[in-house]
């Protein structure tokens, strides 16, 4: 068996273990990020089978000025030639693989993959920003999935923010 394999082998027991059992805050605000990345998810499926015509009609809360149907298919959410529920979609399940990439100690180790993700969920969360802005500033009705949309973005935003500053100061 080569040092080469030996070496890749190790590496692999110590991610594994780093991921499953590390109870340091960096690994556990990881785990964060996965699962409000898989609710946000969730909240943007119903949105996409709406946009797609795959069903109907989605339910709203018996209270408010809720109208997601209206919201989720008003001309602004296909802007970019694609619904905009697919590309949350998208954009919430790169964060998993982002989240979970490296060991405990990356932001030393892969400084760039902690900033890269704050970034990108800082961008995500401007857009949710805007698009709460409109239902808030009555340009659209409110929409219960985009709401929880958008504080599921805002949270990964303070989620990833101390690794990126980690990883930050090793440039500083």
């Amino acid at each position: 068996m080569s040092i080469r394999r030996l070496t890749r082998e190790h590496e692999a027991t110590q991610y594994r273990s780093d991921l499953r059992d590390a109870g340091n805050p960096e690994m556990e605000h990881r785990r964060y990020i996965v699962g409000a990345s898989l609710i946000g998810m969730a909240t943007m499926v119903p949105v996409t089978l709406l946009q797609a015509g795959i069903v109907r009609h989605l339910p709203d809360p018996p209270f408010g000025a809720f109208n997601s149907d209206k919201t989720i298919l008003s001309k602004s959410a296909f802007r970019f030639g694609v619904p905009d529920g697919a590309l949350a979609l998208a954009s919430l399940a790169l964060n998993v693989p982002l989240a979970l990439y490296g060991q405990s100690d990356r932001p030393r180790r892969q400084p760039i993959v902690p900033m890269l993700l704050a970034a990108k969920t800082l961008v995500d969360a401007i857009g949710a920003g805007f698009n709460f802005w409109k239902m808030a500033s009555k340009h659209e009705p409110w929409c219960a999935y985009c709401v929880i949309g958008a504080l599921v973005n805002f949270s990964l935003v303070g989620l990833t923010l101390p690794q990126a500053r980690q990883a930050g100061q090793l440039f500083a």
